[in-house]
Order: C-alpha cells, then structure tokens, then sequence
C-alpha cells in the first residue's frame, strides 16, 4: 500500500488553442413544456400544440416543423434546443437505439442525428429511481460526424448495460461506436448515474468545462473520451470535477492523429475509488501525443497503479511528452505502484 501527500511541482505548460463549432446559420427551437410526449408508443409525440424536448429533437432531426416546434433549416444546419427552466422527470422509454452489431439501447429521448446545441437554462433531465422506472440512458448521439454541444444542464440517474438484456449505453452516449467531430460540455453537472455516463469518440474536439459527475455507481467504471481518425484531435478538460465515484476520467486518444494534445486544468479529481488511476487514467499509443496537467487537484483517491494519475503513452512510436505543473496531489493510495501517479512505457515527463 502506497499513500502520498506531496505536492508536485513541474515545468511551465504549453497553451492550447480551442477550436470552435463551425460558424454556420443557426436556428432555435424553443422548448415550452416539461412533458415527455414522445415515447416508444407515441413515437411522434403529441399533436396538441406544445413543444416538448423529445418534440424538439424530433424536428431538429426532420429540420422541419414537429407539433409545435419549428426546426426548418436546410440540412447541417447547427440546431438550438433552448429548454424551458424546470425538471423534466423521464421515467418511460423515448426510443430503443439500434446500434449496427449491438443490441438496442433503450434512452429516455429520441436520438439526436444532426448537429444540435442544447442550451439548458439550468434544467434538471431526470431519470427518477422510483420501482419500475426502465434502465435506459438519457440522451443518444447518433450520426457520425455530427457535433453536439450541451450547456447549462444537470442530468441525473442515467443508466449503462446493467444486463445482457437490457442494453442502456449511458447518460449521454454514442451508441455503436458513433464518432463525433465535436463534442463539448460546459457548466454541466451528472449526478448519480449508474455505469459510464459519457464515452463520446470523437475526430477533432472534445472539452469539457464546468463539468461536475458525482456519485457515480460503483457497480462500473468511470466516465471517458476516447478519439479516432487521422487528422488533429484535441481534448480538453478544464475547471471540472469527478467525485465519488468509481473512477474519476478515462481520456484515450487514438494512435492515427497527425497530432493529439489533451490538456487537463484547474480540475479536481476527488474521493474516486477504481483501477488503474482512480482520479485521471490516459491510455495512448498516439506518437507524439502531448499531455499538459495544470493546476488540478487529486486528493484522497484510490486505485490500482497511481491513486491520483495513470499514463500509460506511447507504447508504439516518438514518445509522448507530459508537461506537468502546479498540481497538488493528498492523500491517494495505490495498491501496486504509484500512490499519487503512475507513468509508463515511453513517456518524457518536463
């Protein structure tokens, strides 16, 4: 057993630059009631003149006119959700997701298809715990090569493979190894879900700011990105926190990338109990791959190699380079290697 309370201090870091969502017309669908209309026995919801969120999707997905919500727009066309502040309580089934090879996965709202922003307005999407409620996730994101950007939102009580017979794939989830362009969270709170609440793949961005996930279930493992392709990826994860969970972040970029950088700042990994690093856990082969830690705090985590921080990088090719600084690490424990972090394979640490 291996405990740690230093505090880490490293070289100065390298900025990155964000890349923003395409500058394209853009249309908004305001969302005006709370109900969930649309479900697997009322697939297009309710004619009755109101604009639910599941009604919403569905024409931002038909970029057309769905009850009383207007997505007309030409196709690619960046579609707003502006959602009506208060709980959405989604306790019935909106679709069963078919993923190719994969079983169905049951989410409480329609598969968003088309790059769609959700602007939250600090609404609650909750899947209640009460008895009968389904095992199913909240939000499906379908279509390769689509964005999806979702702000000022909480969602609780999303639902991962619990059995073989129930397939929910998570909170917000792309079923069927779907790989986004862009994925971005931003002062966004998931609050006890059960199994992975997010994976997203993504091809050019994936950030996450203002992100909260609390109390995930222990029964499996943590929240991740992961990304593929061949062109630059970037991945980043500022003024975020996972706590309590099993597992805290999983970030594994794909080894094809003509670059890849992940940037992880001002972030706090706390209480996460899990393998590998039970905080902040990178696996890579991406030659080349920058990782820069900035600033977080990893405190009173416990995992396998590295209670606070596993790398494992650059197993296939130039080695990674980790630039570290300004991090403060109390409190983890290790059970094989590493109480605060863990690095591995070929890996230049500044």
């Amino acid at each position: 057993m291996i405990r740690d309370t230093r505090r880490l201090r490293c070289a100065a870091l390298l900025g990155l630059a964000s890349a923003a969502l395409p500058a394209s017309a853009q249309v908004t669908i305001p969302v005006n009631s709370t109900a969930q209309e649309v479900t697997v026995v009322q697939p297009t919801g309710v004619a009755n003149g109101n604009c639910t969120l599941g009604e919403a999707i569905l024409a931002a997905n038909a970029r057309n006119v769905v009850d009383g919500c207007n997505g007309s727009s030409a196709p690619g066309t960046l579609v707003t959700l502006n959602l009506l502040a208060g709980t959405y309580t989604l306790d019935r089934i909106g679709q069963n997701v078919v993923a190719v090879g994969a079983q169905p996965s049951p989410f409480a709202l329609p598969a968003l298809t088309q790059p769609t922003a959700i602007q939250g307005n600090n609404a609650v999407l909750r899947r209640p715990s009460t008895p009968g409620t389904p095992a199913m996730g909240l939000l499906a994101l379908a279509t390769d090569g689509m964005s999806f950007s979702a702000s000022q939102l909480r969602l609780e009580g999303g639902v991962r493979g619990l059995t073989a017979a129930t397939n929910p794939a998570g909170t917000i989830a792309t079923p069927g190894g779907v790989s986004l362009g862009e994925f971005r969270l931003t002062d966004v709170v998931v609050a006890d879900p059960i199994g992975t609440p997010f994976n997203p793949g993504v091809t050019t961005l994936a950030r996450l700011e203002r992100v909260v996930l609390t109390g995930l279930d222990v029964r499996t493992t943590r929240a991740g990105i992961s990304s593929n392709g061949t062109g630059a990826v970037v991945i980043e994860v500022l003024d975020s926190e996972f706590a309590d969970g099993r597992g805290g972040l999983s970030i594994s970029p794909g080894d094809q990338h003509a670059s890849a950088s992940v940037l992880v700042s001002g972030s706090r990994f706390l209480r996460n109990r899990g393998f590998g690093g039970a905080g902040l856990r990178i696996v890579s082969s991406q030659p080349g791959l920058l990782v820069t830690l900035q600033g977080n705090q990893f405190i009173d985590n416990v995992g396998t190699n590295g209670g606070g921080v596993e790398i494992q990088l650059g197993a296939d090719g130039a080695p990674a380079i980790v630039s570290s600084s300004n991090n403060l690490f109390r409190g983890n424990v290790a059970t094989a290697n590493g109480g605060a972090n863990s690095a591995s394979t070929a890996t230049d640490i500044a």
